[in-house]
């Protein structure tokens, strides 16, 4: 029987201490935002509505705001031309805070991260947004999980466990690694493995980009329309549901008495 790509080889749980955590995808389903924030941009520039969802569809889903622009400014049906840049991330940035309170949280992410933080795994979310984006981000993925995991420290105001203006295509996942031990060895709590942390993406490269660091990677399944899939699929057999997450995970250690679960050395 083959194993699935979240346990081990002899079909045990994954022992996860720690699951990294991007925002858009993998906590909060944006993708009809973010194809309604190009789709005005694309049909003042020409484009139709037919054409906008065909080019979506085969180069534009899961690429950053700024290689969006690019892929539309050098196939733009007419010689009428996007404005620069710096006016369309403007306007898209305003359409973004707009609409991010419409769209929807993954189904059964909650219940599954106040159970998983119940038993010792720690969630570090990870954007690469910042300022008043990253504020909103936060604050309701606060409000609507009902978790204290992000609140601000009292101390430094910085908020806990979120790696900010940081893009997961880069070294953040191992820097996350090495953080979280070095104040491991602060607390005299012995140092963690690579495989001990689980990296929540739905886009590929970020997935083997984990991977090359020894860590465990998996894409999040997402109730998408038709014309937000890619032509392509990325690993969809990989795509999993949040409730999947807590059935394949090592709840860790019996506590001490007098310490809870959550609380307990892992």
């Amino acid at each position: 029987m083959m194993t699935t790509p979240f346990q081990n080889d002899d079909g045990s749980p994954l022992d996860i201490r720690v699951i990294i955590v991007g925002i858009e995808g993998q906590l909060v389903n944006t993708e009809q935002l973010h194809y309604e924030k190009w789709e005005r941009i694309a049909l003042r520039a020409g484009y139709t509505e037919e054409g906008f969802r065909k080019l979506w569809k085969s180069q534009l889903i899961g690429i950053g705001d700024e290689a969006v622009y690019k892929k539309l400014q050098a196939n733009a049906p007419t010689s009428k031309k996007l404005p620069k840049w710096e006016v369309v991330r403007e306007q898209i940035n305003k359409y973004y805070l707009k609409h991010f309170y419409a769209a929807q949280f993954l189904e059964g992410e909650a219940d599954a991260i106040d159970m998983l933080t119940r038993f010792g795994v720690r969630f570090i979310v990870v954007t690469h947004a910042t300022g008043e984006l990253a504020d909103m981000q936060l604050d309701r993925i606060k409000s609507e999980i009902g978790t204290a995991l992000w609140n601000k420290d009292p101390v430094s105001g910085k908020r806990k466990d979120v790696v900010l203006g940081k893009r997961k295509d880069g070294n953040a996942y191992d820097d996350i690694f090495n953080e979280i031990n070095k104040e491991r060895l602060a607390n005299n709590l012995p140092p963690l493995k690579r495989e001990n942390f689980l990296v929540l993406e739905n886009k590929k490269e970020y997935r083997d980009k984990a991977r090359s660091f020894g860590m465990h990677a998996l894409g999040l399944r997402l109730d998408l329309a038709d014309h937000l899939k890619p032509e392509t699929p990325d690993d969809e057999d990989l795509s999993i549901k949040w409730e999947d997450i807590t059935a394949f995970i090592v709840r860790g250690p019996v506590p001490q008495s007098g310490i809870s679960p959550a609380t307990a050395p892992r």
